[in-house]
């Protein structure tokens, strides 16, 4: 699973093995701003949540990779793992990010 600003839009990017690829953004925001945001992802049943500052939500209803299990063995934020480094990384973040 894979979020990021592209074009100051949120972009999600979910490979759910069989069940396909998901990819979904959510254009109502432009979050390259200068201002802090906050984006969630969180479950509702079999529905994956994405939110914005808690105003602009994307359900979807399309299986995502289960990233709330005890299989996920890493989350990184801001880049890719040195041991990942097969993964297409894309450069020009200019920002700041807190948890």
């Amino acid at each position: 699973t894979t979020v990021k600003i592209k074009n100051g839009k949120v972009y999600f990017t979910s490979d759910a093995g069989i069940a396909g690829k998901v990819e979904r953004n959510i254009p109502e925001v432009y979050v390259a701003d200068g201002h802090w945001h906050t984006f969630l992802i969180g479950k509702n049943g079999t529905a994956t949540v994405l939110s914005v500052d808690r105003i602009y939500n994307r359900d979807i209803i399309h299986p995502t990779q289960d990233f709330g299990g005890l299989d996920v063995l890493t989350i990184s934020l801001g880049g890719i793992p040195p041991n990942q480094a097969h993964r297409d990384a894309q450069t020009g973040f200019d920002g700041c990010i807190a948890s």
